[in-house]
């Protein structure tokens, strides 16, 4: 029962491609057992993005009861307005791995 404000930097309407971790290891394993495959980078994500707004709304209705506080600081310096990963290496080598 920690009630810890949500701190978010910049308007919340930046967005991000989130994937669960389930999902990263299952790849890791799938892919990992392809042949001829060392130093090749695979973005493991989900390929669609979600802004930071919406993910409190989810987390919210996940749990069964609205954040505490929100509190909204300046971007920081570097952050990226908007983020989509391309999966379509992951996409090719996914089902490579099926056969």
């Amino acid at each position: 029962e920690n009630k810890l404000p949500i701190t978010i930097f910049g308007d919340g309407f930046q967005t991000r491609d989130f994937v669960h971790v389930n999902e990263v290891v299952e790849a890791n394993l799938k892919i990992g057992m392809l042949d001829n495959l060392q130093g090749y980078v695979v973005n493991v994500a989900s390929g669609t993005s979600i802004s930071i707004l919406e993910l409190v709304n989810k987390l919210e209705k996940e749990v069964g009861q609205k954040a505490v506080d929100i509190t909204f600081q300046p971007a920081r310096v570097g952050d990226i307005t908007y983020s989509t990963a391309n999966c379509e290496k992951l996409k090719k080598l996914m089902q490579a791995s099926q056969v």
